[in-house]
């Protein structure tokens, strides 16, 4: 029976007082038993237990999770979990405003986020050893560099060590230094004028003297942040220059002493200048990770100099928890500041205080939230502004923080910016200085979720901005020349971000004069053509009339309002498609079923061309947690909540067996490698090993008393291992059924383990962010790595065992060499916790799935996402892939499993946006270009790598097109020039050139004599092929022509561009003969189906349009691309729509609406078709 829960007074503060109205919730909700509310919830009934304890704030999360499973109101619940955000802080404040009145005078001994300055080197402890080593180094040189990672602490050792020491005389012979601290910035030189280092232009050499240098003694230049020579100065001449006059200081007649401070992730580019890399040889100073002794030094020395003692047991937790990890040391301090004003009394710092405020990893979120708490909705709006403006995003490595210009960040109101920025100064997560704002540290990026969430939530619009705010920039420093604004593609793109979601809001004055002028500026320059649609549409508007006219019959009537119904569905069905496959399907059917509209065709075709999964598998009674595949590929076993284990003929779909014995949840299982046994492992921590055969109970494995998490198979098949959320992991004997040993010590809760593919380790994982390696021989533990800052729910590794990934509750997939303890890269997709990892394709595929419901695949060399598995309709708990690698299988909370085919997926190859593609006449192969550059020839439909990989153009490639007799294709890139290349020996024969703007698309006539190009110059240009000479110059159509297209006869063409129209022109009487209008946003692609009678388009709105040509009426649109689709192109028999896009995915199409039909109705379960409409 459980113990009652301890009475809680709810008038002895505003913490008691919540946890007592949660106490009153649960009652009301009938007093279930915690272990009940768990089930409910992904939160354990400790964590729910505590939630409500009374001792210590809940995190939202497991506030609402407590709050949802005794049916209360998640809204009111927010507010008073923030209102009692805002109250402790309160508390905390007059807390530190008591605390400054003490016993304990001044200031406090820790600084939290910020470096530490000259003016702190009373308060800096424990780098003394490196303090020496950097002195003693800087009397031997005159020119030094100190690396290390982002949080490492070199700021505060340049600061508060180094240029403290030269002020007192430490440098050398107990004489002051004079000193001179700078941080690059957009313009170097200029920092080093300010401080009269450099003259004017002529300067060839540093000048101690000017910066108040004695003739007779030397100066010391410290250069902090060197990377933002890098990453701030755009101008690659500035920073030569000033890279050239810090070298200086190294000739013997220099009066000066330089020294710089680097993020060690810029090595690379401090490579990339000959003279400066030649002189890092031998002047590199590593800051690494420091030491426990070091870490106890920088906790317990500055408290004791103001009479204050540390709890030896606080010490020993902090640094456990910091680890080996360099950049934890800005949440170290953080957490002890935190602590320090936590503490009871003036005496002392204790465990309890700082478990108070979260710890290190929890500290940085807690102020960030409670000052985000404390904000208005208009000023958390700017909040959110502002950080994401200084934070500089990075593909495959950590995002940064990045300067920036107070101007910038002002948009509509100055002045309610700049006290925001004033209110996140006096918190220390912004850093104000002269003219530009920073994040003070970039713990607040990787530790702050909410921030973490925006950053992931708009990725590509912080991109935009950046890159809008760069343009608009340049053109109001060269005078605001017309040819440097936005037009075609890149003006419509901006104009779409501007009008989302009130981002015009964040536009400062001169980036939204920057947009006003080009869009007059286009305005001005397609009027002419704009006049002659106008006409057009005024005639397709009467025609429209005449003809409602002369409807007037019942019988229309019915029709309407089946067509009404039939649009109506087929929304839902669009709308349902991400998070949904099932029901998206049954809609889709229903709403053809009901009336074939455009819209409900292109449901259908748009669901059954992008529905990956092969089978839907229902059956379980409650949530599916484990999934694995039988070694021969034919079976998938599955763990449900229901305390069954269903076995499934992957072939087929349907469950050939229920095995029944266990009596809690079923919660993972795994097969042996030779496929004979099936083990099973449930939530009271009972483990059962099957006869995978015959699905007969073989013996129980007794021990575990705690819920398991993790079972695995030795690679041998000897033995078994078990973890659970205790923190001991069990190895078995399997042959006997005996207990081998018990791995224990690992000093927290255990979550998840693995065998290394030799069977030589064990991996263990845990709620802390480590694994523990140990050798299954004998249960010795062999080492331990800090792979996370947060909990790891999921391992695997790779089949050569040189890779482990590990993944949990950051969203961060993390790949490492644990021969090596290497940390290879961090894969970051996952919107929410991840708890499923496994890898295929020898280790160049890993396959990854989280409670964002969604399963994705990753390529691991390229270190990117290829595909998204969509479908699931909630949290995804465990992923597994069959042996051959043809099948994915996923199973979540919505009590089903997906089991993805391969076979059907997109094809994955450029390793960014895809540009065009084209078919072989034949029909036997393809080539796609894109922006990396690459022309790719493939062999087939289905391949999973190109035949042949030529370089279009370095700076990337736009569009591809195969004669009619497939010996020439001819591609285009950047600089606007066509290339005719030989596809079969890869040769380039010629380039043609005459387009005066880039994106420029190619395509040839039916007989292969003509060639048409068409580029953001609004130029349709016609080649002869064999003279390679340009024969005609169609009528200048609107800016940002960026596809031409023939039919198959040759008579017509059709053309797209920035309008977001199709324009179909006859080629003999060179005249426009229809427009197409339906898209919302530019268009990239056009194509004519081979039998002449359909077009499709495709563009920015992410969306494919097909037209018949005949009456110009829309057929159907097609919806599933994640980003712009830039190519299209039909399959030589007219049956498949293939396109290509910015989510570097290539798609194929069914095009029959019928066989679509059928092919969802197959999908469907018996139970989940529409009545009627698959019969």
């Amino acid at each position: 029976m459980p113990r009652p829960e301890r009475p809680i007074d709810p008038s002895a503060g505003p913490l008691q007082r919540f946890a007592h109205d949660l106490r009153e919730l649960r009652r009301a909700a009938g007093t279930p038993p915690y272990k009940e509310l768990a089930r409910r919830t992904r939160f354990s009934a400790s964590a729910l237990s505590d939630a409500a304890r009374g001792e210590r704030q809940p995190g939202l999360d497991v506030t609402l999770a407590y709050v949802d499973a005794c049916g209360g109101d998640r809204a009111e619940w927010t507010r008073r979990w923030q209102a009692l955000v805002a109250e402790l802080s309160s508390a905390r404040d007059a807390v530190r405003g008591a605390a400054g009145e003490s016993a304990v005078p001044g200031r406090p001994p820790y600084l939290g986020l910020a470096a530490y300055e000259v003016e702190d080197a009373d308060r800096f402890f424990g780098r003394e050893r490196l303090l020496d080593e950097l002195l003693a180094r800087l009397r031997r040189g005159r020119f030094l560099a100190v690396f290390g990672p982002s949080g490492s602490g070199k700021s505060s050792l340049l600061r508060a060590g180094l240029l403290a020491a030269a002020r007192g005389g430490r440098l050398r012979s107990g004489t002051p230094w004079p000193t001179v601290l700078i941080t690059p910035g957009a313009r170097p030189l200029g920092e080093l004028a300010h401080h009269g280092l450099v003259g004017g232009p002529a300067d060839e050499a540093l000048n101690g003297s000017r910066a108040g240098a004695a003739a007779d003694t030397e100066l010391l230049l410290v250069v902090d942040q060197f990377e933002e020579v890098f990453t701030a100065c755009r101008d690659a001449s500035e920073r030569t220059r000033f890279i050239d006059l810090l070298l200086s200081a190294r000739r013997p007649d220099s009066r000066v002493r330089v020294v710089l401070g680097v993020r060690a992730d810029f090595f690379g580019h401090c490579a990339g200048h000959p003279e400066l890399a030649a002189a890092l040889q031998d002047a590199s100073l590593l800051v690494g990770a420091m030491t426990a002794e070091e870490l106890r030094q920088a906790i317990v020395k500055p408290a004791a100099r103001m009479g204050v003692s540390v709890d030896p047991a606080l010490a020993a937790t902090i640094v456990r928890d910091v680890g080996h990890e360099p950049g934890a040391l800005p949440l170290f301090s953080h957490a002890l500041m935190e602590t320090w004003w936590a503490r009871r009394g003036d005496r002392s710092l204790t465990i309890s205080g700082y478990e108070a405020v979260g710890g290190v990893h929890g500290a940085v979120a807690r102020t960030a939230e409670r000052v985000y708490a404390e904000l208005s909705q208009e000023e958390r709006r700017t909040a959110r502004r502002v950080l994401l403006r200084m934070t500089a995003l990075r593909e495959g490595a950590e995002d940064t923080g990045l300067p920036v210009r107070r101007a910038e960040l002002d948009g509509a109101d100055p002045e309610h910016t700049a006290a925001l920025l004033e209110r996140l100064a006096s918190a220390r997560l912004v850093t104000l200085d002269e003219d530009t704002v920073r994040i003070t540290h970039e713990a607040l990026i990787r530790s702050w979720p909410r921030l973490q969430e925006w950053l992931a939530e708009d990725q590509e619009g912080l991109r935009q901005h950046r890159r809008l705010a760069e343009a608009a920039a340049a053109w109001d420093e060269t005078g605001r020349e017309p040819g440097a604004l936005y037009r075609g593609t890149r003006l419509a793109i901006a104009r779409e971000w501007a009008g989302r979601d009130d981002n015009d809001k964040d536009l400062t004055p001169p980036q939204r004069a920057f947009l006003q002028a080009g869009v007059e500026a286009e305005a001005a320059e397609r009027a002419a053509a704009a006049r002659g649609a106008r006409r057009l549409r005024v005639l397709t508007a009467v025609l429209a009339v005449l003809l409602a006219v002369a409807i007037g019959t019942g019988a229309v009537a019915w029709n309407q309002r089946e067509d009404a119904f039939s649009r109506q569905l087929a929304a839902e069905a669009i709308t349902m498609a991400d998070f949904d496959a099932a029901a998206a399907a049954r809609r889709a059917v229903q709403a053809y079923g009901h009336a074939p509209t455009a819209e409900a065709t292109g449901a259908v075709l748009s669901i059954a061309g992008h529905e990956l999964y092969h089978t839907k598998l229902t059956g379980h009674a409650g949530l599916v947690k484990g999934v694995a595949f039988s070694p021969d590929g034919r079976t998938l076993a599955s763990a449900g909540q229901d305390r069954v284990i269903a076995l499934w003929d992957v072939a087929s779909g349907i469950r050939r067996a229920a095995l029944s014995g266990h009596e809690e949840a079923v919660r993972v299982v795994a097969y042996s490698p030779d496929g004979r046994f099936l083990a099973s492992a449930d939530r009271a921590g009972r483990v059962i090993l099957w006869d995978a055969a015959r699905g007969r109970r073989i013996r129980e494995f007794t021990g575990q008393r705690d819920m398991l998490d993790g079972l695995a198979f030795s690679p041998d098949g000897r033995q078994l291992a078990s973890v659970g959320e205790g923190e001991t992991t069990i190895v078995w004997d399997v042959a006997i059924g005996e207990k081998l040993f018990t791995l224990s010590g690992y000093g927290g809760k255990m979550t998840e383990l693995v065998y290394s593919p030799d069977g030589r380790t064990i991996v263990v994982a845990g709620d802390d962010g480590r694994v523990a390696l140990w050798d299954p021989s004998e249960g010795n533990r062999a080492d331990s790595l800090k792979v996370s800052s947060r909990g790891v729910y999921a391992l695997a590794f790779s089949p050569d065992g040189g890779i482990l990934a590990a993944a949990g509750d950051d969203r961060v997939i993390t790949l490492w060499d644990i021969r090596r303890q290497k940390r290879l890269a961090e894969l970051v997709e996952h919107t929410l916790p991840v708890r499923g990892l496994a890898f295929t394709d020898g280790g160049r595929t890993l396959v990854s799935a989280g409670y964002d419901r969604v399963a994705v695949m990753w390529d691991v060399v390229r270190r990117e996402r290829t595909v998204r598995l969509t479908g699931h309709a909630g949290s995804l708990y465990g992923v597994a892939v069959s042996p051959d690698g043809r099948y994915i299988a996923s199973g979540g909370e919505d009590e089903a499993i997906m089991l993805w085919d391969r076979d059907s997926m997109p094809i994955i190859g450029h390793t960014g946006r895809v540009s065009d593609i084209d078919f072989r006449p034949d029909g036997n192969g393809f080539a796609s270009v894109g922006q990396d550059g690459l022309l790719m020839m493939w062999d087939g439909t289905a391949a999973s790598r190109p035949r042949t990989a030529l370089t279009a153009d370095e700076t990337g490639a736009y569009s591809v097109a195969f004669s009619p007799d497939g010996s020439t294709v001819a591609t285009t890139g950047k600089d606007s020039t066509v290339r005719l290349w030989d596809p079969d020996r890869g040769r380039l024969r010629a380039t043609l050139t005459g387009h005066t703007d880039a994106g420029v698309h190619v395509s040839f006539s039916p007989d292969g004599r003509l060639l048409a190009s068409a580029g953001e110059d609004g130029a349709v240009l016609l080649w002869d092929v064999a003279a390679r000479a340009r024969v005609a110059t169609l009528k200048q159509g609107p800016p940002l022509v960026v596809r031409a297209e023939f039919s198959r006869d040759g008579r017509l063409l059709a053309t797209a561009g920035g309008e977001g129209r199709v324009l179909v022109w006859d080629v003999a009487r060179r005249s426009r003969t229809a427009t197409l209008d339906g898209h919302g946003a530019a268009l990239e692609a056009v194509t004519f189906s081979p039998d002449g009678r359909s077009i499709a388009s495709g563009g920015l709105d992410r969306s494919v349009i097909l037209w018949d040509v005949t009456d110009h009426a829309r057929r159907a649109t097609l919806t599933g691309h994640d980003d712009v689709v830039s190519a299209l192109q039909f399959t030589p028999d007219g049956k498949t729509l293939v396109s290509a896009g910015g989510d570097h995915t290539i798609v194929p199409w069914p095009l029959e609406p019928t066989q679509a039909v059928d092919r969802l109705c197959g999908r469907l379960g018996k139970a989940e078709r529409p009545a009627g409409a698959c019969d």
